[in-house]
């Protein structure tokens, strides 16, 4: 009974350390002191020469009655003090590194480093919106609202061998007002189509770009705010065309017997001057009128027989699919002659 009694008393105390003599050494492989400082960067994923600040703080030790705290970038001695919680400088080029270190001399846990490298990266977006603009518009298609507007991501990423890395080779993560669009994110995935805010409100565009590795990650920003859509009127000459060059503002003088004028509704959602989605609308001294059998988005204008005078032209435009897509504009025609209402033929 003795022996039996010593050997399962022996078997408990060896059960015992087993369990937590593990236990206080497991423990003792987390109290890692690199981990007892947090070393920050922002930003998180600096451009080309961008300045960057660099911070520490800790839970675990008392920064300001450290006795010493040193930087270093590149190797570098770059600031060395009490309570020097914090160095900025630039980042290098495109395909460098910068090797920041801190070590802390504390109190409580002696001699404490901690490092990370940063290696500049450059993500570019850009955008432009699926809406109306004439040809050879030197100009950009802003986006009215409901838009569709397509963003591409150029990134500008080198690894440690000089190598630009190609599309394919990276990995992006769209987001739009702070929620990840993940339908749209992947390997390669550097463009995407959205529809675009309402009047009056913004939308926020965020891509990340990582390599295959994660060791090259970048960030860019765009944000898109809609525009009211706008009615231009310009000269429609049977010979030389629509005259780009000089839009019809406040007034237009009727030297010819017949013009045509045509209506171009800039930033409306459509390729195309004309479209059926499209409510057009002309008025001549408030009456309505036709627009031209082949183009509703022009009037013809004829004098029809002598006399001096002025009138009204006044057209609008409303999107029938998007109905927050609406413009209207107006202009006055003066022509020589006497009898205002015998004058044009519409």
């Amino acid at each position: 009974m003795n022996n039996l009694y010593k050997k399962n008393f022996l078997i408990i105390l060896i059960f015992i350390f087993v369990f937590f003599g593990t236990g206080a050494v497991s423990s003792a492989q987390f109290s890692d002191f690199g981990d007892i400082i947090l070393l920050e960067i922002s930003p998180e994923n600096p451009r080309p020469q961008e300045l960057v600040r660099a911070s520490i703080e800790s839970f675990s030790i008392d920064l300001d009655r450290a006795s010493q705290i040193t930087w270093f970038l590149n190797g570098e001695v770059v600031n060395r003090g009490v309570g020097v919680k914090e160095i900025t400088f630039n980042a290098g080029s495109l395909g460098s590194r910068s090797f920041v270190e801190v070590i802390v001399q504390s109190i409580e846990r002696g001699t404490v480093n901690k490092s990370i490298t940063i290696r500049p990266t450059e993500v570019d977006l850009l955008w432009q919106a699926d809406s109306y603009t004439p040809l050879l518009y030197k100009g950009k298609a802003l986006p009215a609202s409901d838009t569709e507007i397509t963003i591409i991501a150029i990134p500008q990423f080198i690894n440690s061998n000089g190598r630009k890395l190609k599309t394919n080779e990276l990995i992006f993560t769209w987001e739009k007002d702070g929620k990840i669009l993940s339908r749209e994110s992947g390997r390669g995935k550097n463009t995407i189509k959205i529809r675009g805010p309402k009047i009056f409100r913004q939308t926020v565009i965020r891509a990340d770009a990582s390599s295959l590795d994660s060791a090259l990650q970048g960030r860019g920003y765009t944000l898109i705010s809609p525009v009211l859509p706008k009615i231009i009127f310009y000269e429609n000459d049977p010979i030389f065309g629509i005259k780009y060059e000089k839009a019809i503002t406040n007034t237009f003088n009727l030297l010819n017997k017949e013009v045509m004028i045509t209506a171009h509704p800039y930033f409306f959602s459509s390729r195309e001057r004309i479209s059926s989605d499209f409510d057009y609308l002309w008025k001549v001294d408030g009456s309505k009128v036709s627009g031209s059998p082949d183009d509703e988005s022009s009037i013809v204008l004829r004098q029809e027989s002598e006399g001096e005078g002025v009138v009204k032209i006044a057209f609008s435009i409303q999107n029938i699919k998007r109905i927050l897509q609406s413009a209207q504009s107006s202009f006055s025609v003066i022509f020589g002659g006497s009898d205002r209402n015998t004058l044009f033929d519409f």
